[in-house]
């Protein structure tokens, strides 16, 4: 792991909080799969693939009126990287907060696989600075 696949979860997640659906599918693997920390809001626990994370996508679409996802830190660990990020959507005027972490692993320079995860639990596990 290294720079290469820090800027592709930065790129990602920036492209998620500009709309820009192009701009994420570019940063993962066809073979993708993203196993999303708020899996209850969603119609499923997975999605995989590229139309996977377009049905993803689009359910976030239809949940909020904005979307928001800033990468706040990275840290490299066991051949993937770790990202801490701050989550803000709104609806109807009300914005909820969360900050997750979330696991994800490469291949080929792609994002193969997310994993949302509580975050207080990866620091612990993990012994990383929150």
């Amino acid at each position: 792991m290294g720079q290469p696949e820090v800027d592709a979860v930065r790129r990602f997640y920036a492209a998620w909080s500009a709309g820009d659906l192009g701009g994420m599918l570019a940063e993962v693997s066809p073979d993708v799969e993203a196993q999303p920390v708020l899996g209850l809001l969603y119609e499923r626990p997975s999605y995989k693939g590229h139309s996977g994370m377009r049905r993803w996508f689009e359910e976030v679409e239809e949940l909020w009126d904005g979307f928001d996802a800033e990468v706040e830190a990275t840290h490299e660990v066991d051949g993937a990287v770790v990202g801490f990020l701050r989550l803000v959507a709104t609806t109807r005027g009300r914005s909820s907060d969360a900050r997750i972490a979330v696991v994800c692993r490469f291949r080929g320079g792609k994002i193969l696989s997310f994993r949302g995860r509580d975050r207080d639990e990866v620091v612990e596990e993990l012994g990383l600075p929150a």
